[in-house]
């Protein structure tokens, strides 16, 4: 069934179910597996969401029991993940209020067919009862039943009363409804409206919800002449007038859109607070999503004080609220330190306008039953919410819960005080005897002099800046920002020519980059507004003074825009993160990069640095901040633990851009590129129409940044290329220090290429960087050989950070004989004495490599299109085809096609293990419309469909669709790729778009006995004297052998005991020992106990045995 259902496979999923029959996955033992695993890897997840709340808000709603299963299974069987006792939660949650009840009294158990079963049967005989109505919720006073839902409230709610009073006057015997009087405190039949409480407690919204308090209550007034005019005819007992009143709450069941967990609360309903709000350690239990606010939220209690301590920046996703028969989807306003963990304040109480019964010493609640359309914008409850910012980490403040205690370092509050004098203060020298700058100002739209003023006020209150009077002033403008806001920038040029720039080094990029090797987890902290909290030192604040029309101020911090503002802040934070600078935190200014190989490590690590941030007065930016990410963005680069790659929204803005139309558009390109060039093979070939054009000078001598450019035909070439090869740019492996390098280089006659590149775990080569330089007019005219050896220089300078003192020796591969000359002790020119000094700085062997081979670094060099000398010749591989005359040759071949398949289908065994599959008409096997080929046949298919001269040796996937036409059986597609890829007429003709596979090492041939030995274990041998194993080790020069005992595969330890005992002592250390891939000769301490006696390892190849097969034939002539 398995086969049927892959055979009708196609595209992604074909190639994914042929995986699986090469690995004989075991999905492919039963249908239902495979079916459950094509679901998981195909199936679009935006329908699981769908089925997901379409099952929560499933509700039976008087219809029978069978119809609400049926429809329940169906969304179920998409869930098929979910725990049953979720499944029985909705289900018993959908279900009508008296089958509900009558199976909850029945003890139903946890299966979900137990559910269905008694659901079923009370269904049949409440119907059955009710002569076959619909189940209907009790009505009142002959209104609709599906107008309105009872909610009941809590005992805690409830008024002890034994008689009935009027609502208005508090009188027995009568309703309000009765009463002669009219509403002074506001109608009961519509809470939170504006006559329900008095206009001075609605304009200031206010909460009171303590405990033991009330709710906010219409305040009375003793004076009041109704009131009076009740005293003197009946005066209002005591009880009324004295008693608080038990806070009014209903139960409520909120629906974790996450985890589908439903959980009860008492809501408070308070017609004081404007807004609906939650605890936020419901939040937390819950695990529910927040964003955040464009703008704080303050909610004041009676006493004045603020609710939670401080004004609210957080609001909940929208989520799922029961309440009664009556639901809906709600956002909430997140408060901290609440009493309650619910208030549904008057945006909620005004939309629905609930009605309350009291009749029966009770309290009940009227509300519309059934689903409610989800919020929209401009949803009642979200009005005056303002904007949010969604938060990417699950935890309300936008970082993880386990740094709740240094939740300071993430506070804007905090980052508003003034910063402390230190020793790193910023100060300002200017030049002895420099013309001080004169003070200017320039003019201010109306909007910018209100930004400006709000600039000043804010900062004013901070204390960041104040009132100057200073004998030089600079100049504010106003950048726009993204959004379209203003952003304030004093122009200090002007105090910048006449200051003395203080010299600090900031860190290069690649250095950075390179240390990341150990990295699997990141985080990343951006500091908010890192220079101003930095001092000015004191005495130095009048030099920073600015003019605008509202009068001259000066920083007491440092501000933008100063020349030595990077320098000192990053000594600044180099003072305070030094003890971990590369030892798993890189800073760039305000941008720190933490990482680490495992997530305890790492959060250690965070705290670590949060800890310090906050000590020195530094805060983070938590909206900016990335906390325990497996791959994330810095610097413009792309990090992860398999290696770094270009910034993907970068690359994306790249190929979108314009050809350029001046020299000045062509540079902010070029610069744009240039950034990015590491990742670029060949990037100065590439390039080199665009800097040409950069050469091309005005009449005048000078270049025009808005002059036109010549734009040709090659550029245009050169401009999409680097596009395209910026869409394509690879993934660079961390260099990793304790593993030899390899450089690859070469030149052209154009310019120098060269790879460094590292073996990855699987012995496979993977490039670390790239690098390329256009040759000079001078360079030009150099020889073949002096090209090649500045190649080499150009390779090791550009990664001398990395080649220089490197733990283990590198080799330089390059196609150039010549340049052992600068290795050799000989008379040299003194350009050449300069290089071949450079390079005995270096630990490395030259290893020619002919440039068929060098294919890496000879591409690098090497581009055809900017070559008009070479002139490439194709040898046509494939046979011409004369038209007519093979196509009716290839007829006349199909027609003994049919006979020769019936033959086959005698003896094929896949149709005799299978007969059940295919249906037979006429002496043919088909599968539906398609014919089934035999084993013994399938080769002519083969021919017809890729060799045949009418085929004309399609790719794959042509080859594939038109053997797909006509024929079918079940290893088609893979049997079809195999034959494609062995075809030698499309090897020889096609160029393969891949990267060429590694060389092969051959291995070298000893010059004296014990240079070179090999080694293998003979095992499973019978048992003498306790040895089962033969340790094999075999001298590849004279072939001399030992044989040695065993008493089962030995550990590396006693490996070693054992190699120093019979070899070591007799032969002495060799120069090399070749073996297979046993768990003994990969172990560390093998490895390193060769490295210590000077021994290099070589290692066979998988399933390639004669790589070591001296040994292999030793072990031979022994069995």
């Amino acid at each position: 069934m398995v086969v049927a259902v892959t055979s009708s496979l196609q595209g992604e999923a074909a190639a994914w179910a042929a995986d699986l029959y090469s690995d004989q996955a075991r999905e492919l033992a039963d249908v239902g597996l495979f079916l459950d695993a094509l679901r998981t890897r195909f199936e679009d997840p935006t329908r699981l969401q769908w089925a997901e709340a379409q099952l929560v808000g499933l509700r039976q709603r008087g219809r029978p029991a069978k119809e609400y299963i049926r429809e329940f299974q169906k969304l179920a069987g998409r869930l098929r993940s979910w725990p049953d006792r979720l499944m029985v939660h909705h289900f018993r949650n959908g279900l009508d209020n008296e089958i509900r009840r009558a199976c909850i009294v029945r003890g139903i158990g946890g299966r979900l067919s137990d559910w269905f079963k008694a659901a079923m049967e009370l269904d049949i005989g409440l119907r059955e009862h009710t002569g076959g109505r619909e189940n209907k919720l009790p009505s009142r006073r002959g209104q609709d039943p599906l107008i309105g839902h009872m909610v009941q409230a809590t005992p805690d709610a409830t008024r002890s009363k034994t008689t009935f009073r009027c609502f208005r006057c508090n009188r027995p015997g009568h309703r309000a409804a009765e009463c002669g009087l009219p509403a002074v405190l506001g109608t009961p039949t519509a809470i939170g409206k504006p006559g329900s409480t008095p206009q001075k407690m609605m304009e200031k919204s206010r909460i009171a919800h303590q405990a033991g308090q009330t709710p906010i209550q219409p305040a009375s007034d003793d004076h009041s002449p109704m009131l009076q005019k009740y005293e003197d005819d009946d005066p209002i007992e005591d009880s009324m007038v004295s008693e608080p009143i038990a806070p009014f709450t209903i139960p409520v069941t909120l629906t974790s859109p996450i985890t589908g967990e439903a959980r009860s609360f008492q809501a408070l309903l308070d017609t004081g607070c404007t807004r609906c709000l939650i605890n936020r350690e419901v939040v937390q239990q819950m695990g529910i999503r927040v964003a955040r606010l464009k703008s704080p939220i303050r909610f004041e209690q009676v006493d004045g004080s603020l609710l939670g301590g401080a004004p609210t920046t957080l609001v909940t996703e929208p989520i799922r609220m029961d309440v009664g028969g009556h639901w809906e989807v709600i956002r909430f306003v997140v408060v901290p330190s609440m009493t309650e963990p619910l208030i549904l304040g008057l945006a909620w109480l005004d939309k629905w306008t609930p009605i309350i019964w009291w009749e029966d010493g009770s309290q009940r609640l009227r509300l519309p039953v059934g689903p409610q359309p989800p919020p929209t914008p401009d949803h009642d409850g979200d009005k005056g919410l303002g904007a949010v910012d969604p938060i990417p980490e699950g935890d309300g403040p936008g970082y993880p819960s386990i740094y709740n205690d240094l939740a300071a370092v993430f506070s804007e509050h905090e980052c508003d005080t003034l910063p402390p004098h230190r020793v790193t203060d910023c100060a300002i020298e200017l030049i002895p005897g420099a013309k001080l700058p004169k003070p200017r100002m320039y003019p201010m739209t109306f909007t910018e002099l209100k930004e400006m003023r709000e600039y000043i006020n804010k900062n004013l209150a901070r204390g960041f800046i104040e009132p100057a009077r200073s004998k030089i002033a600079a100049p504010v403008i106003f950048h726009e920002k993204k959004d379209g806001g203003l952003r304030l920038c004093v122009d200090f040029r002007g105090l910048n020519a006449v200051c003395i720039e203080p010299i600090y080094p900031l860190p290069l990029m690649k250095d950075l980059l390179a240390h990341l090797a150990t990295g699997k987890i990141f985080t990343k902290l951006d500091l908010r507004e890192a220079y101003y909290r930095i001092r000015i030192r004191e005495g130095d604040e009048w030099k920073t003074t600015f003019n605008c029309p509202l009068g001259s101020y000066q920083f007491k911090v440092m501000p933008f825009g100063l020349q030595g503002a990077p320098a000192v802040f990053m000594q600044l934070i180099n003072e305070v993160l030094h003890d971990h600078l590369y030892r798993g935190v890189l800073v760039y200014l305000d941008d720190i990069l933490i990482y680490s190989s495992t997530m305890e490590d790492h959060i250690q690590l965070v705290r670590t640095v949060l800890k310090k941030l906050l000590d020195s007065k530094l805060y983070c930016k938590v909206s900016k901040c990335e906390f325990h990410k497996d791959r994330i963005d810095y610097l413009g680069f792309r990090v992860s633990a398999m290696g770094i790659e270009m910034d993907p929204n970068k690359i994306r803005s790249v190929l979108e851009w314009q050809a350029p139309k001046t020299r000045c558009q062509l540079q902010q390109f070029l610069g744009f590129a240039n950034f990015y060039r590491q990742f670029i093979p060949s990037f100065a070939d590439v390039a080199l129409p665009l800097t040409q054009l950069l050469r091309t000078k005005h009449n005048t001598g000078k270049p025009r940044p808005k002059q036109p450019l010549e734009w040709t035909m090659a550029c245009q070439q050169a401009f999409e290329k680097l596009k395209s090869l910026f869409a394509q740019g690879p993934l660079l492996a961390h260099p990793d220090p304790d593993k030899p390098f390899i450089v690859q280089a070469d030149a052209s006659d154009v310019a120098v290429g060269a790879i460094l590149l590292q073996r990855n775990e699987k012995n496979i080569l993977q490039p670390c960087a790239y690098t390329s330089k256009k040759f000079t007019e001078t360079e030009r005219r150099w020889a073949v050989w002096e090209k090649e050896a500045f190649a080499v220089k150009w390779a090791l300078s550009t990664w001398r950070h990395l080649l220089e003192g490197a733990q283990h020796p590198f080799e330089v591969w390059t196609d150039h004989q010549n340049l052992t000359v600068l290795q050799t002790p000989r008379k040299l020119a003194p350009k050449h004495v300069r290089w071949a000094q450079y390079f005995q700085r270096f630990k490395f062997n030259l290893k020619v490599v002919p440039g068929g081979k060098n294919f890496l670094a000879d591409a690098l060099s090497r581009m055809p299109q900017y070559d008009s000398k070479r002139e490439q010749v194709i040898q046509a591989v494939i046979p011409q085809c004369d038209g007519e005359s093979e196509k009716a040759e290839v007829c006349t071949k199909l027609a003994t096609f049919e006979e020769e398949i019936k033959a086959a289908l005698v003896t094929d065994p896949w149709l005799s293990a299978n007969p059940g599959i295919l249906t037979h008409r006429n002496g043919l096997a088909w599968y539906g419309d398609k014919l089934y080929i035999p084993q013994e046949v399938r080769n002519r298919v083969y021919h017809q469909c890729h060799d045949s001269k009418v085929a004309g040796h399609f790719g794959f996937v042509k080859t594939l669709h038109l053997a797909r036409r006509q024929f079918w059986w079940p290893s088609l597609r893979k049997d079809i790729e195999t034959y494609v890829k062995e075809c030698k007429v499309c090897a020889q003709a096609k160029v393969i778009p891949k990267k060429p596979m590694g060389l092969l090492q051959s291995v070298s041939d000893p010059i004296r006995p014990w240079q070179d030995i090999g080694m293998d274990f003979l095992v499973e041998l019978p048992n003498v004297k306790g040895y089962t194993v033969i340790w094999t080790v075999i001298d590849l020069f004279s072939k001399q052998a030992h044989f040695i005992p065993c008493k089962g595969l030995p550990s590396a330890a006693q490996l070693a005991k054992l190699f120093v005992q019979h070899v070591y002592r007799i032969h002495g250390a060799p120069r090399r020992v070749i073996s297979d891939r046993g768990v003994q000769f990969t172990a560390r301490f093998w490895r390193q106990f060769l490295a210590c006696i000077g021994t290099t390892q070589g290692l066979s190849s998988a399933y390639h045995p004669c790589t070591n097969g001296a040994a292999e034939r030793a072990n031979a002539a022994v069995s």
